[in-house]
């Protein structure tokens, strides 16, 4: 295997009823002198990291333990066959192939009886379920069953059908499309040409197919309809518009019969962009139905469990601390922690850094500058290693120079300051506002009393003003409301008690 780690990471992607239905499968399947496996399995499964000269020595002088890697190849192929056997039935697709492998046996033995029964069945499951290019092959099917028994009006019925199937796989097409074009234009431009992004945008919205919702012949048309505004809707600046197209569309997920692990995920990214504007807009009910909705979510794999435990304590921890319930977010924080040790990887992509942020925006809070350094390293030992990790990476170095500074800890605060200027000097990503804040900071460091802080304030804020920028460029790059922060410093108050002021007293 390409990474020797790639067996651990599927034994611990495995719920406990896959694992039960692997021991199972292998009893059942593998050779009584090739059931090592199980042993394997077991052993790895019980590591909490993946330990290879461990298992060298726990299987010492065993025979299988000479082609170790051999075993472990053998042992991953297995596990993948039992996981393919145990989802067979949830899976649409899985289901319609069996019924077309069982038509293509009888009609071979000239049973077409009883072809038409089993046909009839695997049309209508892949006509719910959408599955047109399925439903096609079922047809070439069903056109040789007819032929065979020279049913000429079930023939004429096919060609029928098969223009309206193909009709409908050309309405999506269409749609994809369109949203790859759009996608395309935000990845070439990103944040830099704003004017030929939103050009591009008003010419989607404008076209016929996102004006007629009926020309969605389709689910999943009307899915991809509805991203599709919602993204166009943003960029052209109608955060309303947006946000209603971004409800059609878990309206429009939600209407489909057990959605497959595709459009689960599209409904947790929905949520997920759901709960974020609700938080920044502080409706806080319609949070507690989206939280609500994902608590309540059926998810197929341990994989979205994570995902789906993630978003709802991220956004639960949020909630409290944004309405000044910070009680209730310290008794939130053991189990949102508990999350961030999970050993699935997706804990080190952004959703995991947004988990972090809050954490360590809950610890500043409180006071508890260790706890939110620990969470601040966290972040600058693992991040993942993707473009949009930058702005988060800035805003943990920054974060930390904030906490060192609190703490009194001049001297770490200088060298995290000067850590913060190489970091954006390396990426090319250093805004003036970012630079104008690290300046601030060393003078902070190394001024001679308390009484001259607010002073230093706002000389900071009257620097930024004669470089046109203004606190609010540098929200992206905070972990902390900055604005409460500067408050604080010129009211020499704790942040605490300005942020309850200014955010929770409005």
């Amino acid at each position: 295997m390409k990474r020797e780690n790639d067996l651990f990471r599927l034994i611990k992607s495995m719920t406990k009823a896959e694992k039960r239905y692997f021991k199972l499968y292998a009893s059942k399947h593998i050779e009584p002198e090739r059931n090592n496996s199980v042993r394997l399995f077991d052993a790895i499964d019980a590591q909490a990291a993946y330990d290879q000269e461990s298992i060298r020595r726990r299987f010492a002088g065993e025979r299988f333990s000479r082609q170790l890697a051999v075993q472990k190849h053998y042992l991953y192929r297995i596990i993948l066959k039992s996981l393919r056997a145990y989802h067979a039935e949830a899976s649409p697709g899985v289901r319609i192939g069996e019924m077309m492998h069982t038509v293509e046996i009888l009609a071979n033995r000239g049973l077409y009886d009883q072809c038409t029964e089993i046909l009839a069945a695997a049309r209508r499951l892949a006509l719910e379920h959408e599955e047109f290019a399925l439903a096609l092959k079922l047809q070439e099917l069903e056109g040789r069953v007819a032929y065979s028994i020279n049913d000429n009006e079930r023939l004429h019925q096919l060609q029928a059908e098969q223009d309206e199937l193909t009709g409908r796989m050309a309405n999506v097409a269409s749609y994809r499309r369109l949203s790859q074009e759009m996608n395309e234009v935000v990845i070439r431009y990103g944040g830099d040409r704003h004017a030929e992004v939103r050009a591009r945008a008003e010419a989607v919205l404008a076209h016929e197919l996102l004006r007629n919702e009926a020309l969605a012949l389709s689910c999943h048309a009307r899915i991809r309809l509805h991203s599709l505004r919602m993204l166009c809707l943003r960029l052209c600046g109608d955060a309303a518009g947006s946000n209603e197209a971004l409800r059609s569309c878990i309206r429009a997920i939600e209407a489909f019969p057990d959605p497959p692990p595709e459009l689960q995920f599209r409904l947790l990214v929905c949520r997920e962009v759901a709960l974020g504007i609700a938080l920044a807009e502080s409706r806080f009910c319609e949070m507690d139905q989206d939280l609500d909705a994902l608590s309540r979510m059926r998810t197929l794999s341990l994989y979205m469990d994570h995902n789906v435990n993630l978003i709802v304590r991220r956004y639960t921890l949020a909630r409290y601390i944004r309405t000044g319930a910070f009680e209730c977010a310290r008794e939130e924080a053991p189990q949102a922690e508990a999350v961030l040790r999970c050993p699935d990887p997706d804990i080190r992509t952004n959703l995991g850094f947004g988990l972090r942020f809050d954490l360590a925006h809950l610890y500043f809070v409180c006071r508890e500058f260790g706890r939110a350094l620990d969470h601040v390293n966290a972040m600058l030992v693992s991040a993942p290693a993707n473009a949009r990790a930058i702005r988060e990476m800035t805003a943990a170095w920054l974060f930390g120079c904030i906490v060192h500074y609190e703490r009194g800890d001049m001297e770490t605060m200088l060298y995290m300051a000067n850590g913060a200027r190489r970091f954006m000097t390396r990426t090319k990503q250093q805004p003036k506002a970012c630079a104008l804040f690290l300046s601030f900071l060393r003078r902070l460091a190394n001024i001679p009393s308390v009484s001259a802080i607010p002073a230093e304030a706002a000389r900071f804020l009257g620097a930024l003003q004669r470089n046109g920028a203004k606190l609010a460029d540098l929200g992206p790059y905070m972990i902390l409301d900055l604005e409460v922060w500067i408050a604080a410093l010129l009211e020499r108050k704790g942040y605490a008690a300005v942020y309850l002021a200014m955010r929770v007293g409005r």
